[in-house]
C-alpha cells in the first residue's frame, strides 16, 4: 500500500488535517481524499460530551514529544438511526463524539469552543475501540483530557 514502496506496514486514513495532523509530513496523499501514513499502527479512541452546547467545539490533540497537532470536530451520535445524518440529528439522548485514530506515543487532548478558548463539558466518556492487530497502537493511559486551569468552581458538588 505504500506508494513510496518503502513501509512494510501503514495505515491508509482519511486526508484530512484533523486525521493526519499528528504525523506531521509522514502521511503520502494517495488520491481519492486517502493518505497513507507509513510505519503506523492506529487504535480509535472516542471522547464522548454532551451534546447541546457543543455544537461548535473542537478537540484540540497534541503529540507531547512531536508537537504535532490536530483539530477534531465532532459528530453527533445516535444508535436509534445509524442510516440518518449524525452530524445533524438532534437526539435529546445522542451525546457528541469527537473520533480520534492514534499510535503509540503520549498526547493532550483538550475542548475548545468556537472562539479557540478552552472549554469543558458537563461529562467526558473515554472509550476505546478494541486493540488492533499491529504493534505500536495508542493504550489507555497515553492520552491526557486537560482540564481549563481557569475552569468552573465545582466545590458545591462535594
Amino acid at each position: 500500500l505504500d506508494p513510496g514502496g518503502r513501509a512494510t506496514s501503514g495505515a491508509l486514513v482519511s486526508n484530512s488535517p484533523h486525521v493526519t495532523g499528528v504525523f506531521g509530513d509522514s502521511c503520502a496523499d494517495i488520491g481519492n481524499c486517502m493518505a497513507y501514513c507509513p510505519d503506523v499502527c492506529l487504535r480509535s479512541l472516542y471522547l464522548r460530551v454532551e451534546q447541546f452546547g457543543t455544537e461548535n467545539w473542537k478537540l484540540y490533540v497534541n503529540d507531547t514529544a512531536t508537537g504535532h497537532t490536530m483539530l477534531v470536530p465532532p459528530t453527533v451520535t445516535t444508535q436509534a438511526t445509524p442510516a440518518r445524518s449524525q452530524r445533524y440529528f438532534s437526539d435529546p439522548n445522542a451525546g457528541r463524539r469527537f473520533s480520534i485514530n492514534l499510535p503509540a506515543g503520549r498526547f493532550t487532548a483538550r475542548f475548545v469552543d468556537e472562539a479557540g478558548d478552552e472549554a469543558w463539558p458537563t461529562y467526558v466518556e473515554e472509550m476505546w475501540q478494541k486493540e488492533p492487530d499491529c504493534e505500536g497502537h495508542a493504550t489507555p493511559g497515553d492520552v491526557i483530557v486537560l482540564e481549563p486551569s481557569d475552569g468552573p468552581d465545582c466545590d458545591e458538588l462535594f
